[in-house]
């Protein structure tokens, strides 16, 4: 609420001041440096209105919206959420948040994307005790089952968000499939964070490859685990005793390895 007020005041003081006076080539300059959308998303913009997607288009508008008020939000958060990606700003405070706590092994992420969870698992780690992460994404084309298409363009930008979050030190990609990966690994794990193929057969194989490399008593963080496929491996994991739930937020489920 003090937020909103602030914000009628100054609307109070510029009607009380009147129309604002620009000269015509200072007019002509903001303009042409005015962009709500970085070019990425400005993109997507253009293709959800093309398609009258009314829901995208909220969506992402939304979204610079939280970044127009980035003064008001944590470093971390704000970096995190100017990079692409699925995960909800809840979510992004709880992967910094077990980032943060891990102090020996390394981190991995199975799933990356265009960088957002990695540029917050980096920040997390960046701040406290600067373990290494590692994100496993093979960035092949990908025509997914709900009609996202996935390939080289996203390891670009990747790079990019990893850059300008100052995190590019910290995280390592290592652009080969999890599978694969797993077969070659020899580092202790203090957090593995699946979020790869979301279908059974996929988190089970992420699970089964990587979870001998979590340490006793490290974390395993799924992603959707509403899901079908994350939701059947989380249960297969606590039924056979192997790790306990630990908590929730949004999508994540989080468990300890027992």
């Amino acid at each position: 609420m003090e937020f909103v007020s602030r914000i009628d005041n100054a609307r109070a003081v510029a009607a009380q001041r009147g129309p604002a006076r620009l000269c015509p080539k200072r007019h002509a300059g903001m303009a042409r440096k005015k962009r709500w959308l970085p070019r990425a998303d400005q993109l997507m913009f253009d293709k959800a209105r093309h398609v009258k997607s009314f829901g995208m288009c909220a969506k992402l508008f939304l979204r610079r919206v939280r970044c127009r008020l980035s003064p008001f939000l944590p470093g971390y958060l704000r970096q995190a959420m100017l990079a692409e990606g699925q995960i909800t700003s809840r979510e992004v405070t709880l992967l910094y948040e077990l980032a943060s706590s891990v102090g020996s092994g390394c981190i991995v992420e199975i799933g990356s994307y265009r960088g957002r969870s990695a540029v917050v698992l980096g920040l997390g780690s960046l701040d406290h005790h600067k373990i290494p992460v590692f994100a496993i994404e093979p960035h092949e084309e990908l025509n997914s089952h709900d009609g996202g298409e996935y390939g080289p363009k996203d390891r670009v930008a990747f790079f990019k968000n990893v850059l300008r979050a100052g995190v590019g030190e910290i995280v390592r990609l290592v652009n080969l499939p999890s599978a694969d990966v797993a077969k070659i690994w020899q580092r202790p794990i203090g957090l593995l964070w699946i979020d790869g193929g979301h279908t059974y057969e996929a988190v089970k194989t992420d699970f089964d490859g990587w979870s001998p490399f979590v340490v006793e008593g490290g974390t395993i963080a799924f992603h959707d685990s509403h899901q079908d496929g994350p939701r059947r491996s989380i249960r297969e994991v606590t039924s056979d005793g192997k790790g306990e739930i630990v908590r929730r937020v949004d999508s994540i489920t989080v468990l300890r390895k027992l």
